[in-house]
């Protein structure tokens, strides 16, 4: 049952707590957010510094491409397909080369500013350029033919 802290999550090792707090520049608490983490790793592999540094590394991927496949694509708006864990697997897999075609799209395009272009604005040049790509091919494939 979600939400119950009793619940048996096979090959758990361990429980840990990181309650994280958010000062502004003057050092007033602004905001303070407990989470919990769940793993197989046995607590004798990694020391206190180790294990921050994992979260931090999870923390890091969340934050950058989940949210971009979160928001910019919308992943967690819409859910299609959802038959079979199949469908599913095949869903997040499309997805994921999505992400990774907008993404190297986006490392290619023009900077501004020495910043990368916007996700939204990326997306709509890779869109456009691969609808002039098939254009192209259907009138290659139509001058072939006649």
């Amino acid at each position: 049952m979600a939400g119950d802290p009793e619940a048996d999550i096979e090959a758990a090792q361990q429980l840990w707590y990181v309650c994280q707090t958010t000062t502004d520049r003057r050092g007033t608490c602004v905001a303070v957010e407990q989470r919990y983490f769940v793993t197989s790793i046995p607590a004798t592999v990694l020391n206190r510094d180790e294990e921050l540094a994992l979260v931090r590394m999870h923390w890091a991927i969340e934050n950058g491409c989940h949210w971009t496949m979160d928001v910019m694509l919308g992943e967690d708006d819409a859910h299609p397909c959802q038959a079979s864990r199949s469908s599913i697997e095949a869903v997040s897999w499309l997805r994921i080369i999505g992400y990774n075609a907008v993404s190297a799209w986006r490392q290619l395009a023009p900077r501004k500013d020495r910043k990368p272009i916007a996700w939204a604005r990326a997306m709509e040049t890779l869109r456009d350029a691969l609808l002039v790509a098939q254009v192209a091919d259907h009138r290659e494939f139509a001058e072939a033919v006649t």
